[in-house]
């Protein structure tokens, strides 16, 4: 009667190791589940944060055109044209001075030929540098 016979112990053995391996299976695919979902959630915030960024980039580049277009706007009314033709425009009494009414003085420089000075050209020395010929006829003098 001390004798048992071991048959049934190893079954009562291999259905713990079950429930053991069955617990230890569902807590690996919860954490998996959990970590899956955390991943695909972070992936989302990643392709969201793309979508903002391209939107950003879209904005730049729109408030960058309008700021093109208005300098442009803005130069042409500073011009001396505009402002010229405005000036015409507003005020019909105005108009340019007749050639015959413009005054001109002579002047003793005016009288003078200028004459222009001879440089000796080096065409050798033009050829070998690597600067332009007005660089190089700087650097002589």
């Amino acid at each position: 009667m001390c004798e048992q016979s071991p048959q049934p112990q190893r079954q009562a053995e291999g259905h713990t190791k079950d429930a053991m391996s069955l617990s230890n299976w569902i807590r690996l695919m919860s954490f998996a589940t959990v970590t899956s979902l955390i991943y695909i959630h972070v992936q989302m915030q990643i392709v969201e944060l793309a979508y903002k960024g391209k939107d950003k980039e879209r904005r730049i580049h729109d408030l960058m055109d309008n700021n093109g277009i208005l300098t442009h706007q803005i130069l042409t009314l500073k011009s001396a044209n505009h402002l010229g033709q405005e000036l015409l425009e507003k005020d019909e009494g105005l108009q340019f001075m007749a050639h015959d009414r413009i005054m001109t003085f002579a002047s003793p420089l005016a009288s003078q030929p200028v004459r222009p000075k001879w440089k000796t050209e080096k065409p050798l020395w033009n050829w070998l540098s690597f600067l332009s010929p007005q660089d190089a006829a700087a650097g002589e003098h």
